[in-house]
């Protein structure tokens, strides 16, 4: 059987976890498969990906930020209206899909079933960011059925279309409200939240201001790679923090499924494995 291949892709992706957990997936399900990375600099992104989903053998990409939603004008078939995150390319269709929004709540649940044995309150979520991973985490907080959800972005005049990400989906709460706020105003709203997301490569979270976070409050900061200075998770109770390492794999699974055709089992070893890499990375 012919090798299938499939590529994460982005500006900044040779350090990505992506390719240990498919290459985890690969010997646990013997899987003929190859899982690389391909970096592509943002000026070249329209002239270099039409090769590249031409490449033979290829059968699917992960897409990174900055190009979930640059890569929409590639596909030929119809695609969630989300950022897309998943390419499927399969007899000369090129399909893209979300499964982010998927990750994201998928590691929500675990976190809120080990943690609320007497439920969840599901009131304000806060989004900071407003790239590709957070339009996606604002309709899964939606459809999760939180009551209030607040994007705060560095440049307020970026949060533009917030209607298009429920655009065709009818498995949301009509009782939910979005709405923008300016980043300077985050503290009047931190106090209230019952979940705040990091989707920024900062932590807006500075060290010089009393953010007021209830003890009840969880932390779910998505990307999981160290960074300098970074505390955005330490704001919160350590039983409340949920790691971007947790996102990243439980939105691998439903793409290895699409290309490869099996469910992976998400369980501990997995994380254990991962983490292994991280700590060998630093």
């Amino acid at each position: 059987m012919d090798k299938k291949t499939a590529h994460v892709i982005g500006t900044n992706v040779s350090t990505s976890l992506s390719p240990a957990i498919f290459e985890y997936w690969f010997k646990k399900y013997n899987v003929n498969g190859e899982y690389g990375f391909i970096e592509i600099k943002e000026e070249k992104f329209d002239q270099e990906i039409t090769p590249i989903l031409k490449k033979e053998g290829l059968i699917g990409l992960n897409i990174t930020t900055p190009f979930k939603e640059r890569i929409v004008p590639h596909l030929t078939d119809k695609h969630t209206g989300l950022p897309v995150n998943c390419v499927t390319i399969k007899k000369n269709k090129i399909t893209g899909t979300n499964t982010d929004w998927s990750g994201f709540e998928r590691a929500c649940v675990k976190k809120y079933n080990k943690t609320f044995r007497e439920g969840m309150c599901f009131g304000t979520a806060l989004v900071l960011g407003y790239g590709g991973a957070a339009k996606a985490i604002i309709y899964s907080l939606v459809k999760q059925g939180y009551k209030s959800v607040y994007i705060f972005n560095r440049t307020f005049d970026k949060i533009k279309n917030i209607g298009a990400i429920f655009e065709d989906k009818e498995d949301i709460s009509e009782q939910s409200t979005v709405s923008a706020k300016k980043i300077e105003n985050l503290a009047e709203y931190t106090e209230g939240a019952n979940i705040i997301v990091n989707t920024t490569p900062i932590n807006p979270l500075n060290r010089d201001t009393k953010w007021n976070i209830g003890p009840n409050t969880l932390g779910f900061d998505i990307v999981y790679k160290p960074r300098e200075g970074n505390g955005f998770l330490e704001h919160f109770d350590p039983n409340l923090r949920i790691e971007g390492i947790q996102m990243l794999v439980y939105q691998a699974a439903p793409c290895f499924n699409l290309w490869f055709g099996i469910r992976p089992e998400i369980d501990e070893e997995i994380f254990k494995h991962l983490y292994k890499r991280l700590q060998e990375s630093k």
